[in-house]
């Protein structure tokens, strides 16, 4: 896996043609625009206290769906989630199998992600390692260098940065336009399009296109289950997503979201044509869950701006600079050559 991803790279590869939906929309709903404030809530498994969104008291049934978005979409304040990522199960259920290791290792460190919007900037940090021993994972930048510990990447203006503190380097890529996929916080698989679920759910609330599934009870806590789920097609490509989101029934703050993405390809698609279990599993789904430690939001003051700028302790040894331009253009190069060496090595075996 490489920390360098890239749009476009993720298009030109075949797994990357998976298209990021959003789910069908229910009967229009009335909303009220609820007002909010911030209050502390219960501590969570053992991470630290987490502060959450409550909402004010009205009359009337409760808008679960208002609540909800109010509370993943804050205007004029910082936005400050952990969430643990895995790869689930694609059950449909809000306590799937976790996929991997079988139990011999523990889960992956979480991520931690600073967030403001309007404009959207924020800044993650990534772990880049799941564990040691035989349950290490294992990063390597387009330079060849192993990476290991965390990774920090931030998004502001169509500009994206990268900072790995175990190699001292920084990567800066300008250039993009404001609705660029970069701009997503990676916490999706990149082979899917690297979508973050996160944005997937804040924007299926905001189109209005989840429904409110009831009230259940998720490792002992009361939650409200929202869900949704759209069909598309196109390029003879066929990509169906499903959002199985909860939300605590009192504070409304996020408390799981999983996303299952199956794609349906053409018997022909490049990769997979000769793959049947490959072809099998996508159809099936991948499905990953992100569970929220820690959900607060704090005051966008001149601390608050900080914490979306990557600062490293010391000036890196490398900083490298570049445009999504020149980076295509660079691709484009590698594929030329690619085909120039395929060519010619196919003209020696002819002439032979």
């Amino acid at each position: 896996m490489t920390t360098d991803y890239d749009p476009l790279e993720t298009h030109l590869d075949a797994l990357g043609d998976a298209l990021r939906v959003a789910a069908a929309a229910p009967a229009p709903r009335r909303r009220t625009r609820p007002l909010i404030a911030t209050a502390a809530a219960v501590g969570v498994a053992a991470i630290g206290a987490v502060v959450v969104v409550a909402a004010s008291p009205r009359d009337g049934p409760v808008d679960v769906l208002g609540r909800a978005e109010a509370a993943l979409s804050p205007t004029g304040e910082l936005l400050h989630y952990v969430v643990r990522t895995r790869g689930v199960e694609p059950t449909g259920g809000l306590s799937p199998r976790v996929l991997g290791t079988g139990g011999r290792c523990p889960p992956p460190p979480p991520t931690e992600v600073w967030q403001a919007r309007s404009p959207s900037r924020w800044r993650a940090v990534i772990p880049a390692s799941a564990n040691t021993g035989r349950c290490q994972g294992t990063m390597i930048d387009r330079h060849g260098h192993v990476l290991r510990g965390t990774w920090e990447t931030s998004w502001a203006g169509g500009t994206s940065t990268s900072y790995w503190p175990a190699v001292d380097r920084m990567k800066v890529i300008g250039g993009y336009d404001s609705n660029s996929s970069q701009g997503n916080v990676p916490l999706g698989d990149p082979h899917l399009g690297g979508d973050d679920p996160v944005e997937v759910v804040r924007r299926m609330l905001r189109q209005g296109k989840l429904r409110d599934d009831g009230e259940t009870t998720l490792d002992g806590r009361k939650v409200h289950t929202l869900s949704g789920t759209k069909t598309e097609t196109a390029h003879r490509i066929t990509t169906r997503e499903t959002v199985l989101y909860a939300v605590d029934a009192t504070t409304f703050a996020p408390v799981r979201a999983i996303s299952t993405v199956a794609t349906t390809y053409p018997r022909n698609q490049r990769g997979i044509r000769n793959d049947p279990r490959l072809r099998a599993e996508l159809e099936k789904g991948r499905a990953t869950q992100l569970d929220f430690v820690t959900f607060e939001r704090r005051p966008l003051d001149a601390a608050g701006r900080r914490l979306l700028t990557i600062v490293p302790r010391r000036p890196p040894v490398v900083v490298e600079r570049t445009t999504q331009a020149r980076l295509r253009a660079e691709r484009r190069a590698e594929v030329r050559e690619q085909r120039r060496r395929r060519a010619a090595q196919a003209a020696a075996r002819d002439g032979n």
